[in-house]
């Protein structure tokens, strides 16, 4: 996995966010759409992509995209 197809697939994860808006520095808690339904979304994206376990918690502690790249790949 790269940087660049995780945006994508994160991307998707929200309703109303065009494609190529969020970049590896995003504070994706500050992108409009972002709640507790798109965490779960992100979290069973990543179950479902990447076969990994993303917690609730690992989400609260990242504040950029690019720290929730890097907390995926550390899974």
């Amino acid at each position: 996995m790269n940087i660049q197809d995780f945006i994508t697939d994160f991307e998707e994860q929200f309703e109303k966010v065009e494609g190529g808006s969020i970049n590896p520095e995003t504070e994706f808690k500050s992108v409009k759409g972002w709640d507790s339904l798109t965490a779960m979304l992100v979290i069973d994206m990543v179950n479902e992509k990447y076969g990994k376990t993303l917690s609730a918690d690992s989400i609260r502690k990242c504040k950029t995209v690019n720290d929730l790249f890097g907390e995926i790949n550390s899974l």
